[in-house]
């Protein structure tokens, strides 16, 4: 595919193609104290074997859509690692150049350690609070706000814009996660900040963002603005 013509590129204009990935153990636990039970780091999660169905359906789509990437991202997690290798079996690299922590799922710090009752009895107040404060500006002990992933993505794209500097027209595909991409629809103006602030995460953790679905974005790096292309595919249903 010709992605110059067929979403009217420019030489500063990038095509970014962000794919959460695939279903994970963790995602298959109804709670959290089911995910810490678990016994594995959240880091570690592997995918389901449905996961990796539906990476291997979804990297069927994107090889025919798109033959080739200039640039390859994935975060430094085992879940978006596994996706992306799934993806593009031709992907061969050492992970180690490809692989960046600022793409990494928000922390959520004691709570991927311990479970409600032991946060409890070992730290007096933070169930509490945790219920208390907005998730946006809540930073869990040892963990994150999505206010701090706010800052990681805003640097994220400081390096990113260093790294596709020059007149050729760059296709990038990033693997993430689906709390990741929430907060950058917000950091990317795709989502107002009443909105933003308004969702219910409880019951809805990953607004617009399925395991496996991919979305499309042209970033100018002049102007450092985001134009929607395509949101939300799934093409694994």
């Amino acid at each position: 595919m010709d992605i110059v013509k067929e979403f009217d590129m420019k030489s500063y204009e990038k095509l970014i193609v962000f794919i959460r990935h695939g279903e994970s153990i963790g995602n298959v636990c109804a709670t959290q104290d089911e995910k810490v039970k678990l016994g594995i780091k959240n880091e570690d999660y592997p995918l389901t074997e449905r996961g990796r169905e539906q990476a291997r359906q979804t990297g069927e789509y994107i090889r025919k859509r798109f033959p080739h990437f200039s640039t390859y991202m994935t975060s430094r997690l085992e879940r978006a690692k596994e996706t992306l290798s799934i993806i593009d079996p031709n992907f061969t690299e050492d992970f180690s150049g490809h692989t960046n922590s600022l793409l990494n799922e928000r922390d959520s710090g004691i709570w991927r350690e311990y479970t409600k009752a032991d946060i409890s009895m070992r730290f007096p107040g933070e169930v509490e609070r945790d219920r208390a404060e907005h998730i946006f500006l809540h930073r869990p002990i040892r963990g994150e706000s999505l206010a701090d992933v706010y800052g990681r993505i805003d640097l994220f794209y400081k390096l990113l814009r260093s790294m596709l500097e020059g007149e050729e027209p760059h296709s990038v595909l990033i693997c993430g996660h689906g709390r990741w991409k929430t907060v950058h629809d917000l950091y990317s103006e795709i989502i107002p900040f009443n909105e933003f602030m308004k969702f219910n995460y409880d019951s809805n953790p990953f607004p617009d963002c399925e395991n496996c679905s991919v979305h499309i974005w042209k970033y100018n790096v002049h102007t450092y603005n985001f134009t929607i292309l395509e949101q939300n595919i799934v093409v694994w249903k």
